[in-house]
């Protein structure tokens, strides 16, 4: 293994080398999921018991969100904080 390689891989073992491609199709699924999100729900009245539904989901939805490293991840946080 290369000293590089050797770097880039963290204590618990995870590869940490960048994926370019991956990562655009990432944030391009990332972004259309929040910008369906928004366009979905920011327009529909939502009663208080659907409101905390959709509540507890956006949090578990953050909770999941927030584990990805890198711009489309923080893009798609923003993008459901503003739903």
């Amino acid at each position: 293994m290369s000293s590089t390689v050797t770097d880039l891989v963290g204590v618990s073992g995870r590869d940490f080398t960048p994926h370019p491609r991956r990562d655009r199709w990432l944030g391009a699924l990332l972004g259309l999921i929040g910008v369906l999100t928004i366009l979905t729900i920011s327009t529909v009245p939502l009663v208080p018991r659907e409101q905390a539904v959709f509540g507890i989901f956006a949090a578990i939805i953050f909770t999941v969100a927030n584990r990805f490293e890198g711009r489309a991840a923080t893009l798609f946080l923003v993008a459901l904080s503003l739903s």
